[in-house]
């Protein structure tokens, strides 16, 4: 007992078994990396889908077979943006939901030879210490794709490329409301081709359509900024003119805007080999 008492009192003792429990630990824990790093290595085999490991900067550490090749390598940082349209960085916001969250999911975009590449990401903390993040990155761009199709379909006319009478609708049920909460002014046109119906049963609906797309296209040149066309139906043209885009006389604007489109439209259309005479008439509410 007193040689144990003389032992306990040593501060060496204490320091020795300090030492021990710390090698212990990091004996401990290279173990464990050491059995991640194996786990890892089987998953990034065995995964069907692209995955990729990433540091904190998620610059590239390693890769599985999927992923097939890149245009970034190993030590580098993929180029992802959160929409085609703006090409911000989308790691400033996985960054950040990382941080809360130890997880991140969504859609982002990359710029490639081929154009804009929509992949499906998800970013998991795998090492908390190392801050190692396992990254699993889906290629879905045709089905972005088809998407924006279905989309333009459901939202726009399929020969002249204008909003639907639908879409058209909603436009002009917004500016009603940002009209009455502001109390503004606006104006519509309502654009019809009277020789439309003629031209179809008399030409077919190849030349009806030629028709459309050449109207359309030349009251597309007249309008500013601000002024939106749409097609109301086969023979109709609808025509929004807000607040903003007529310096406060939406009722002026639109009828020298319909003198301009009645004038565009008025040069002969070509159509097959003949040209034909376009007379286009307008109603305007403001």
């Amino acid at each position: 007992l007193q040689t144990i008492a003389l032992i306990l009192k040593n501060p060496g003792f204490w320091l020795a078994l300090v030492l021990i429990f710390i090698g212990g630990y990091r004996w401990h824990w290279r173990r464990l990396s050491l059995t991640q790093r194996h786990q890892l290595d089987d998953f990034f085999h065995h995964c069907p889908t692209p995955a990729w490991l990433a540091d904190r900067e998620f610059c590239l550490l390693q890769a599985n077979p999927a992923l097939g090749n890149t245009s970034w390598q190993a030590g580098k940082t993929p180029a992802f943006y959160l929409s085609p349209a703006c090409q911000q960085s989308a790691w400033l916001e996985i960054r950040h939901e990382l941080a809360q969250h130890d997880y991140w999911q969504g859609l982002v975009w990359s710029a490639a030879m081929s154009g804009l590449k929509a992949y499906e990401l998800t970013v998991t903390l795998v090492d908390q210490r190392q801050q190692l993040y396992l990254v699993l990155q889906q290629d879905v761009s045709q089905q972005q794709q088809l998407h924006h199709a279905l989309t333009e379909l459901s939202t726009h006319d399929a020969l002249t490329g204008l909003p639907n009478r639908a879409l058209w609708q909603a436009q002009l049920q917004s500016q009603l409301r940002q009209a009455q909460a502001n109390q503004q002014e606006f104006a519509v046109a309502l654009l019809q081709m009277s020789e439309f119906a003629k031209i179809h049963s008399q030409f077919g609906k190849t030349a009806g359509d030629q028709y459309s797309q050449w109207v359309a296209q030349q009251l597309q040149q007249q309008l500013p900024s601000g002024c939106e066309l749409g097609q109301w139906s086969e023979d109709q043209f609808v025509l929004l003119i807000n607040n903003h885009s007529c310096l406060h006389q939406p009722g002026l604007v639109a009828e020298q805007l319909a003198r301009q489109c009645q004038v565009a439209v008025h040069g002969p259309c070509p159509l097959n080999d003949i040209a034909v005479q376009v007379p286009l008439n307008i109603g305007i509410a403001a």
